[in-house]
């Protein structure tokens, strides 16, 4: 079955000059240049059908991601030569299978490059403000069997193309004590953490939960994590009491294995 991602519409990720990136939720921090990790894990939609005489309709992917620290670069920013590294982030989304084999647009990979101060893993700053953007230089993208293409619209969003995980204004830990954590690369110490987030017009909702393990052991920062991201629409007269679920995605990854020998896979500067 080919890739189909439903309900589901955003910008291409993209970056231009020194614009901004949503990432705090997946790049917690910069490990040593050469190093890379990579996640696997499921990625599922229930689609509600109340008209269907078959019901709902539920489709699942074997997702895998990979981050890697592919170079360094001296680049001046305003005036100041600032230390910025190249990020590379790959995404497989493809159905299960023994050999993982993503439909169109089912494989993407992303380049961009990252002022190294810009990389701070907390949510909010020095100055106690929210942390929303991280500042990227440029980048490029390759979907599928395409050419790579320089990122120009000014926005590289992760969510939802790379992860479901979101700026989250609020984390919340039982304990800020680190715990054992048995992922399938390891056993790590790593925190849990939760967010959630709401996003409302007059048409739809979103709500997105998610719980993510965070990690130091594991390069960029994050073990695994879990997200649930449910879609409800109305009419624009229609009163808020009236929101009906008609799409729910559910995301589950962990980190599979890493290294120190990462290469990357687009000879773009």
């Amino acid at each position: 079955m080919r890739l189909r991602v439903l309900s589901i519409t955003a910008a291409l990720l993209s970056v231009v000059a020194v614009n901004h990136v949503q990432a705090q939720g997946l790049i917690w921090n910069l490990p040593p240049d050469g190093s890379w990790v990579r996640y696997e894990g499921t990625y599922s939609q229930l689609v509600r059908r109340p008209n269907s005489t078959e019901g709902d309709l539920t489709l699942e992917w074997t997702r895998h991601l990979t981050i890697k620290s592919v170079g360094t670069s001296d680049e001046t920013i305003n005036g100041e030569v600032v230390p910025c590294r190249w990020i590379e982030i790959k995404v497989v989304t493809a159905q299960p299978a023994a050999l993982l084999e993503p439909g169109p647009g089912g494989n993407r990979i992303y380049k961009i490059l990252v002022p190294e101060r810009a990389i701070l893993g907390r949510v909010n700053d020095d100055a106690n403000i929210l942390v929303s953007f991280i500042p990227v230089v440029r980048g490029y993208r390759v979907i599928g069997e395409e050419d790579p293409e320089p990122i120009e619209s000014g926005v590289f969003q992760i969510y939802p193309l790379v992860s479901y995980l979101r700026h989250y204004r609020e984390l919340q830990a039982d304990s800020d004590t680190p715990q054992q954590t048995d992922i399938p690369m390891g056993i790590v110490s790593a925190i849990p953490l939760r967010g959630a987030m709401t996003v409302e017009s007059a048409e739809t909702r979103s709500t997105n939960e998610a719980e993510l393990w965070r990690s130091d052991d594991v390069p960029f920062g994050l073990a695994k994590w879990t997200v649930r991201d449910l879609r409800e629409e109305k009419h624009t007269t229609q009163s808020r009491d009236l929101f009906r679920e008609t799409m729910e995605v559910s995301i589950e990854m962990s980190a599979h294995e890493s290294g120190i020998n990462a290469v990357t896979e687009l000879d773009v500067q």
